[in-house]
């Protein structure tokens, strides 16, 4: 009995490192049965990625129970779980394209067709106002409980602790592992000589990130995986807007102190 489980236990060893780490290949189209060529082919488990190629053929290193994700910025999302059974066939990938909607805009007056008039003629909510700039200084204040918090009341669908802590609290651990994945790309993108140069200190550097990230649209970027050079400059962009407030949130900070 005890040799008969003893070859078991081999027979199943040498299963598992036979399959442990392979090429699964696949094939990659959309509803209307066309090759899809450029879709990013990403391993969750490893972090190995890969690009299909112009016959929507991918091949990429995976084992068993490994997750992959396929993305782009014109499909919808799609996961699979590689199984014993996917080694030595070709899989089929079939996305789905994204359908964008552009909602109704009630301006309530008659535009001039200058932006600049425009857009300081739209209603201004003083309350929303006031209680952006005390949240805005929370983040900036980071954990002292020796300092005084803003007193604003935040509504509850909108429950901000999380990210005033340096976190995404909101959402599923497959995005809240997007969210850290975006933002440690942003640091490592940008190096942290470009953050010395605009005078944040380096154990603020997070904190400044996701402050920067407030009111800016990341929606697509977590959807779709992908962030590109256009991404990071709109991003740079918004972190020129929002330095100054930064650092002086972080004056007032010390001053206090």
């Amino acid at each position: 009995m005890r040799l008969t489980l003893f070859f078991i236990f081999i027979f199943l060893s040498f299963f598992n490192i036979v399959y442990a780490q392979q090429r699964i290949n696949g094939y990659i189209y959309d509803e209307t049965g066309k090759s899809l060529s450029g879709i990013r082919v990403y391993n969750i488990t490893t972090g190995n990625e890969i690009i299909s190629g112009e016959q929507g053929n991918f091949s990429i290193i995976a084992g068993p129970g490994d997750e992959l994700r396929f993305t782009s910025v014109h499909f919808e999302r799609a996961f699979i779980v590689i199984s014993y059974e996917d080694f030595g066939k070709n899989l089929t990938i079939k996305l789905t394209s994204v359908v964008r909607e552009i909602e109704k805009v009630e301006l309530g007056f008659r535009p001039t067709g200058d932006f600049l008039k425009d857009i300081n003629r739209l209603p201004r909510n003083k309350k929303k106002e006031r209680m952006d700039e005390h949240i805005k200084e929370s983040i900036a204040l980071g954990e002292n409980k020796m300092i005084t918090k803003p007193v604003a009341k935040i509504p509850e669908s909108f429950d901000y602790t999380g990210i005033v802590k340096g976190g995404f609290p909101v959402g599923s651990i497959r995005d809240r592992t997007d969210k850290y994945h975006l933002m440690n790309w942003i640091r490592e993108s940008l190096g942290e000589d470009y953050f010395t140069s605009m005078q944040i200190p380096q154990s603020r550097v997070d904190r400044f990130i996701t402050y920067s990230l407030v009111g800016f649209d990341i929606s697509k970027l977590l959807k779709y995986g992908i962030y590109t050079d256009q991404d990071l400059t709109n991003i740079k962009v918004q972190m020129e807007k929002k330095k100054d407030d930064f650092i002086k949130a972080i004056k007032k900070t010390n001053e206090t102190k």
